[in-house]
């Protein structure tokens, strides 16, 4: 029987596997989203985020481990559970031949905490027509349309993948203010992909990263502020002491001193550093996208 802990748990994943066509898309996955939490699933393309998405709400069945949404197996989802959440594939999926109207009128039977208030203050926000036929709507109006679905039942979780990927820019910053009005709802849980990593960076309290199929990032946005960082110096280092130092994600090293991007930064780093030879250490904090270009190994990062 669940803990009743676990059923306050709107997602718990645990040493999640997932196969497609006999290869592994999803490896050793631990990691649970409680409620109040805004996630961003950051990864290259191909990393697994829209599979890691859709077996968490039960689209798929892992090869091995479990997804639970508030104690329950995804796969296995009552009804009621299954209205209490929201989601934005990242692929197009509305009926073309229906109109918003229709939709909204099917959607009303189907949730009972369908939200008309909120219906009638997002569409005009939106500028989105109920009686336009979606198949003659933009790619932009269609995705629109699709996060007001998702969003006007009050789920208690809500699914994001890509949302914003078929919007203009002031769509964009549009559409993030009010999920950020919408995650001050203390028990509502968020998870989000987007290759958009400044705009995700303004709202997420905890980031994912995927590499591989594998979650090698699980922790709050705080904390990476704090413990992925640049640290320059002066002194000559050598290559040799560089390697010797734990979780260097990028060092570039000179004669006269140089500078390292370093994951898990902390007081003995410094003094490790400052042993080996270096002087005037300065650890600077970097923006969420510079995090996971270095966390990616690149050495394009301003």
């Amino acid at each position: 029987m669940n803990s009743v802990n676990t059923l306050k748990i709107p997602v718990q994943i645990t040493n999640l596997q997932r196969q497609l066509g006999g290869q592994t898309i999803l490896q050793d996955i631990t990691t649970q989203v409680r409620p109040g939490d805004v996630v961003g699933l950051l990864g290259k393309n191909g990393s697994g985020k829209t599979t890691l998405l859709e077996t968490l709400l039960g689209f798929g069945a892992p090869a091995f481990g479990q997804c639970q949404l508030w104690g329950e197996k995804s796969t296995e989802l009552a009804p009621a559970t299954k209205q209490r959440i929201g989601y934005v594939p990242q692929r197009d999926e509305l009926p073309g031949e229906m109109t918003p109207k229709q939709l909204f009128d099917l959607y009303r039977q189907l949730r009972p905490e369908w939200n008309d208030d909120l219906l009638k203050q997002l569409m005009p926000e939106w500028e989105l027509s109920e009686g336009k036929r979606i198949r003659r709507m933009s790619e932009g109006q269609k995705q629109k349309l699709a996060i007001v679905l998702a969003v006007a039942h009050n789920p208690d979780l809500l699914v994001l993948d890509e949302p914003v990927a078929s919007l203009d820019p002031i769509a964009r910053r549009q559409f993030f203010q009010q999920l950020m009005d919408y995650a001050c709802r203390e028990h509502t849980a968020i998870i989000f992909s987007s290759h958009i990593v400044s705009d995700m960076e303004r709202i997420v309290s905890r980031v994912w990263c995927l590499q591989n199929g594998t979650l090698t990032c699980d922790q709050p946005l705080d904390t990476l502020y704090e413990t992925v960082v640049r640290v320059d110096y002066s002194g000559a280092l050598t290559d040799k002491a560089v390697i010797g130092i734990d979780q260097i994600l990028f060092s570039q090293n000179s004669p006269h001193g140089g500078q390292l991007v370093i994951k898990d930064w902390n007081d003995a780093k410094r003094e490790q550093l400052l042993s080996l030879g270096a002087s005037q250490v300065k650890a600077s904090g970097l923006s969420l996208e510079d995090i996971f270009l270095y966390w990616h190994g690149g050495t394009y990062a301003n």
